[in-house]
């Protein structure tokens, strides 16, 4: 397996992590406010849609953030190999060689892997939300 895919898996395991845990947590700090919400008849598709908006907001910072990280590591990544190459036989002249380049759709599926993450990310802890009656939520909180 090649150290770029290696690195790559890497990464998407990271922004797994901080998808699901920003989410989870973003939700558990607020279940106080949730259950008084849910006691005065709010629908669960309202609070999931304000806690979406959250999530929805930090999964398109995770995709700028990834593209614009991914099209900066192909840059640095063909300079090292590029010197490398040049280290390895310095008698012969490099001008400009490209082993990477940069694919938009590995950006697009990244961003489509993201949105699906923070998808599920919302989807999991509002299933749970929703079993629990607003008075337990409420009372957990005294």
């Amino acid at each position: 397996m090649p150290i770029f895919e290696i690195i790559a898996l890497f990464l998407c395991a990271a922004a797994v992590f901080i998808l699901m845990s920003f989410s989870t947590k973003m939700i558990k700090s607020k279940m106080h406010e949730i259950g008084i919400l849910k006691a005065l008849g709010t629908n669960n598709s309202t609070i999931g849609a304000v806690f979406g908006l959250q999530v929805v907001l930090i999964a398109i910072l995770t995709c700028v953030l990834s593209t614009v990280g991914y099209y900066y590591f192909i840059d640095l990544a063909n300079t090292v190999l590029v010197e490398s190459l040049m280290r390895f036989n310095p008698s012969s002249v490099v001008l400009d060689l490209d082993f990477l380049t940069f694919k938009p759709e590995i950006a697009v599926e990244n961003c489509i892997l993201i949105f699906i993450l923070a998808l599920a990310s919302l989807i999991i802890p509002m299933i749970k939300i929703k079993a629990i009656k607003p008075v337990k939520i409420i009372k957990a909180k005294d």
